[in-house]
């Protein structure tokens, strides 16, 4: 960041995007105004903020791009804390059942629906109600990194096998504390199958409002809101196909594909959980 930028005031933002942010308030970088297009703001070479119709001062686009440029800064502090809430939540619920002397392994599976009960309900409070226009300002800031999400995906597989093996090992005895813990484990499962397909919703919608704008045809003129990307996932959850969208790029293509190879192992994997648990308390 140049000396002007610091005599200006542009010191405060993080070091990331100093130098973005002091390209669109001083008019002088070309990849900087093409951003601020980009969120929505009107950028001129010669004076970076355009005045606002009723004539006030340029400095109400400012505070909008500092207030937006700071909002991009704490995206992925964002994911991880949600990351840590989720793990945290969990290892709470965990440690109470241990408490309450619980079984361990039962204790585990009810740590794994805590930390899975936490992180649905944080995205989909925070998501589930944005129209178009702020899912595509919120897609990019809300998807997890790829090594978060790949992490969670893993544990979910790592998660649902263990719940099946608890079920199998557990279920020929009829007592009801043993009934109890399939239900338990038949509960990790669907919030697991949900968890799964939250994350690919992120990621479809993080993938789509990426430049270029596409990969999937929802075949209409609205843009997509976060209840569309969640339309097409749980759709390609449990039928392992689009519907009436189509994917119109490799990239979304290659990302459905391994969607569609863990929905078909997880349901696999939720079904034979069940048969096995209804027939260790009917036989």
């Amino acid at each position: 960041m140049d000396e002007g930028c610091r005599n200006r005031g542009c010191t405060g933002m993080k070091r990331r995007y100093e130098r973005l942010f002091c390209g669109i308030r001083h008019g002088r970088s070309v990849m900087a105004i093409e951003k601020a297009h980009g969120f929505g703001f009107q950028v001129s070479s010669g004076n970076a903020a355009r005045r606002r119709p009723d004539g006030r001062a340029s400095s109400w686009v400012d505070g909008a791009i500092i207030a937006r440029m700071t909002a991009l800064s704490g995206s992925g502090w964002r994911s991880t804390r949600r990351l840590l809430l989720m793990f945290g939540a969990g290892a709470v619920g965990g440690a109470v059942s241990l408490l309450l002397r619980v079984d361990v392994a039962v204790s585990l599976v009810i740590a794994w629906i805590v930390a899975c009960a936490t992180y649905l309900l944080w995205v989909w409070l925070r998501v589930g109600h944005l129209d178009a226009q702020a899912t595509q300002a919120d897609a990019q800031d809300e998807e997890p990194s790829r090594t978060t999400a790949d992490l969670l995906l893993i544990l979910s597989s790592l998660a649902s096998v263990g719940a099946v093996i608890l079920v199998m090992l557990r279920v020929r005895d009829k007592s009801d504390s043993v009934s109890i813990a399939g239900l338990l484990t038949l509960l990790s499962l669907m919030l697991t199958w949900a968890l799964i397909h939250t994350l690919y919703t992120l990621r479809y919608a993080s993938m789509y409002y990426a430049e270029p704008v596409g990969g999937i045809d929802f075949n209409g003129d609205e843009p997509p809101r976060y209840a569309d990307f969640a339309y097409v996932a749980f759709t390609m959850g449990m039928t392992y196909q689009v519907a009436d969208t189509s994917l119109t790029t490799g990239a979304m293509r290659r990302v459905a594909l391994g969607h569609t190879l863990l929905a078909f192992l997880f349901t696999t994997l939720l079904l034979s959980a069940t048969i096995n648990l209804l027939a260790g308390l009917l036989i």
